[in-house]
């Protein structure tokens, strides 16, 4: 009994935490926060990766969908934009395109993304395939390629990340 209330009384003494309780604290902490930095970036980055598919995705939406309606694929992004919105960004520098407005796309069949990061290209080449390609620039957060691809005749769809340029997509990449 005499042992249990002198434990009280020790308990009862202590004030806060000692000091070298308090930097294991923090040791800790810093453990915790240096592990997540690396898992937060590769969140970031496969979210924007994502954004690119996502763009290309609807564009071969709109692009099934012009062809539903008129019989042919569709030839730039005029006929895209009936169904979609083609947006551009004057500049390819993601930190620029966050203050820029948004503005109709210069090129017929090449624009930039809205965001700045990738070149859309639209090949029409084939007149059985619509293909879209995004480009990450050398100034881009994006590390992948994306291209899409549609088949006019059956409507299937494909969509694939590369880690090549534009040259490997175009004669590696088929529908």
């Amino acid at each position: 009994m005499n042992y249990i209330f002198n434990y009280k009384r020790t308990l009862q003494n202590e004030n806060g935490f000692s000091l070298v309780e308090f930097f294991v604290v923090l040791t800790i902490i810093g453990i915790i926060i240096s592990l997540l930095d690396p898992f937060s970036k590769f969140l970031i980055r496969k979210s924007r990766e994502r954004e690119g598919g996502l763009l290309i995705r609807s564009y071969l939406e709109a692009a099934k969908l012009y062809f539903g309606e008129n019989g042919t694929a569709p030839k730039n992004y005029k006929d895209l934009s009936k169904y979609v919105s083609v947006r551009a960004c004057r500049v390819l520098d993601p930190t620029r395109c966050k203050k820029l407005k948004s503005i109709n796309p210069p090129k017929l069949k090449q624009w930039n993304s809205v965001d700045g990061n990738y070149i859309i290209v639209m090949d029409t080449e084939v007149a059985l395939y619509t293909k879209f390609y995004a480009i990450p620039h050398r100034n881009s957060t994006q590390k992948l390629s994306i291209f899409g691809c549609l088949n006019t005749q059956t409507g299937r769809r494909k969509i694939t990340a590369h880690n090549s340029n534009l040259h490997l997509l175009k004669y590696h990449s088929y529908c």
